[in-house]
């Protein structure tokens, strides 16, 4: 696209390039028993799990990355040599987007998201370990409380994505899963102050860090992030992590929750993170999963989904009180454009 021109009518000379790439934490590396696992910094896992500001970490710039990249391209080198550099940088291969004039995959391009990150990452793990110690270890209330609680409440526009039936199996697990979906772990974390807020006792140490993560959800959530907002941020960060580890000894800073460190910072250079999110492309991805289950057509799967899904296009086209009811120029003619009866469409 940078080498190659193309014209459009009327218009100047075109050129085309990729600035940011967004990735999830998972689909961004190819191996996480790495050193250095980090797509953003050079930090080990002992730093991770003792270093919760950027600042105190090495980032990984273009120059560095070029030279793991010359150091992995030398024929001198064994196939063991090549392994264990790889495995000490975090660098298996020299990208292609890396050749790009204006792409950058060390400087931070690939951008974190913040539904894998957060939603599917740190707020579930903390969420888990927090009612944990309140249902099982302070006998506060019951899941069934918490369950009873959210069927009670009238969310309106979030009823889609009230969460799931929490189950004690879920909650005594050895991962952090409990078993939801972002939207519907979005819509636990908010919420359930209203549920639970009246039994915490005040100053309790695990809700008070709930609450900060909350902090933190709000701006990194935020259609329009101010300046200052960024350092108070970054303190946010900080002051959870550490106090995440002092409440929970057990459980360490996970990749995800080491992500959230980098976020102000691309915040500042990308905008709110919310606008990259791949929420709308895990829905459409969703809509075309379901599909493929249904039709049972894996011949030629790509032209299947392709064809019912331009076909439910139209129709949701056709479907709509949008169409203009004086002529509309068409080619050669003028026609007006008319719905099609409901009895007669059909839907895909």
């Amino acid at each position: 696209m940078e080498t190659h021109f193309f014209f459009v009518e009327q218009s100047p000379l075109c050129q085309q390039t990729i600035l940011p790439v967004l990735l999830s934490e998972v689909s961004s590396r190819s191996s996480a028993s790495a050193f250095r696992y980090c797509r953003h910094c050079l930090g080990s896992e002992d730093d991770i799990q003792s270093k919760f500001v950027e600042s105190q970490f090495t980032l990984r710039t273009d120059e560095r990355h070029s030279y793991h990249c010359d150091v992995l391209d030398r024929q001198d080198l064994s196939s063991a040599d090549k392994q264990h550099f790889s495995l000490v940088y975090g660098v298996n291969r020299r990208a292609l987007l890396h050749t790009l004039s204006y792409f950058s995959v060390a400087s931070g391009a690939l951008i974190p998201d913040i539904m894998h990150d957060v939603l599917e990452g740190a707020l579930p793990l903390e969420v888990k370990l927090m009612l944990k110690v309140f249902v099982i270890d302070k006998k506060l209330f019951s899941l069934t409380f918490i369950d009873d609680g959210f069927k009670k409440l009238n969310l309106r526009s979030f009823d889609g994505d009230k969460p799931s039936t929490l189950s004690g199996v879920s909650l005594t697990s050895c991962d952090s899963n409990l078993h939801q979906h972002a939207m519907q772990m979005w819509t636990l974390a908010r919420f359930l102050s209203l549920v639970i807020g009246h039994l915490i006792p005040e100053d309790d140490k695990h809700w008070e860090n709930f609450l900060c993560l909350l902090d933190i959800i709000d701006i990194l959530f935020s259609h329009s992030v101010a300046d200052d907002a960024i350092g108070y941020l970054e303190a946010l960060i900080s002051d959870h992590h550490s106090t995440f580890l002092e409440l929970y000894p057990d459980t360490q800073i996970t990749m995800k929750m080491h992500s959230i460190v980098h976020m102000p910072r691309l915040t500042k250079e990308y905008g709110p993170l919310i606008n990259h999110w791949t929420t709308r492309f895990e829905a459409k991805h969703k809509y075309f999963k379901h599909l493929a289950n249904v039709m049972g057509n894996f011949t030629n799967i790509c032209f299947s989904l392709a064809l019912r899904h331009q076909m439910h296009q139209c129709y949701l086209s056709l479907n709509t009180d949008s169409l203009p009811g004086e002529e509309v120029e068409i080619g050669p003619g003028n026609v007006i454009l008319q719905r099609i009866a409901c009895d007669v469409m059909v839907c895909t």
